[in-house]
């Protein structure tokens, strides 16, 4: 038996995730339930194969200014510093500053569907994030990487491509869009750039920063095949890297909950001392 490779692993990996979609599309007669069923395959595969600092759920997502998203099939999230807030078995409330992903999941990929992940991911995007004051020298990410996974598609690639394109906005340009589509056993789409004097590469865009002038951006498609979900990965992985490790605490408006009563039962008399008053002292 010959050794296995990085590669024949994920050609493994991606028959399995094959074979059990297939098993839920031809063993769940309603559509929502076989849906339900692609996500939690997802989730399982991303939980087997990600660092342990993260962690796939399904639920919403809450930023500092208390706007909630919509349900996302998939919130990738640091665990390691991630408040749990939960509202069911599988579902969490997640603070936007821990949530690193997110993925929409389509058993098949039409043109209304394609554009309602991107909704979503959209959405997830214009969630804030709190500014890095001193980021890591080596570098910090906080953007969201969005992805759109599907088990197959019918839709050519220059169709997915061109409505991709007729989906971006002012408020949503490429840099503030989905990060990667993936059909499975079949390719990728991938935000790129192209340096003058260079060849297209692959960008994650955590907004706009400096470039050469000329530099052109665009969609770029990858046709992996069998190697697609090991690209998906190491794509994922090169973001989660650099995702911010330290947190600032989600803060709370106390006001909101109503009037502060204080009692005072001790004073700083010096730097080094503080004086404690006794009950009666105390009450006036």
């Amino acid at each position: 038996m010959a050794n296995p490779t990085r590669e024949t692993i994920f050609k493994d990996a991606a028959k399995r995730l094959r074979a059990e979609f297939e098993d839920a599309r031809n063993n769940i007669p309603h559509r929502g339930q076989a849906g339900g069923e692609g996500e939690q395959l997802v989730r399982e595969f991303l939980n087997d194969h990600l660092p342990a600092r993260f962690r796939a759920t399904q639920g919403f997502i809450i930023d500092k200014a208390d706007k909630v998203s919509g349900h996302m099939d998939i919130i990738l999230y640091d665990a390691f510093n991630c408040p749990a807030y939960r509202v069911s078995n599988t579902g969490m409330i997640v603070p936007s500053d821990n949530v690193a992903s997110v993925f929409e999941v389509k058993f098949q990929l039409t043109t209304t569907l394609l554009e309602a992940g991107l909704d979503k991911i959209h959405e997830a995007k214009n969630l804030i994030k709190t500014p890095i004051q001193n980021p890591h020298p080596l570098g910090e990410q906080i953007a969201t990487y969005g992805v759109i996974f599907a088990f197959e598609t019918a839709l050519s690639e220059e169709t997915v491509i061109n409505r991709w394109h007729r989906c971006l906005t002012q408020a949503n340009p490429l840099h503030n869009s989905c990060s990667m589509i993936v059909i499975l056993d079949q390719g990728l789409f991938l935000t790129m750039a192209k340096v003058p004097g260079s060849g297209v590469a692959p960008v994650d865009f955590q907004g706009i920063s400096p470039a050469a002038v000329g530099t052109e951006y665009g969609i770029g498609y990858l046709p992996y095949r069998e190697r697609s979900l090991d690209v998906m990965l190491r794509m994922l992985i090169g973001h989660l890297v650099f995702f911010r490790h330290r947190t600032d605490h989600p803060g709370f408006d106390f006001e909101k909950l109503g009037r502060i009563k204080f009692k005072m039962i001790g004073r700083q008399v010096r730097t080094d001392r503080v004086e404690y008053l006794h009950d009666d002292e105390s009450a006036g």
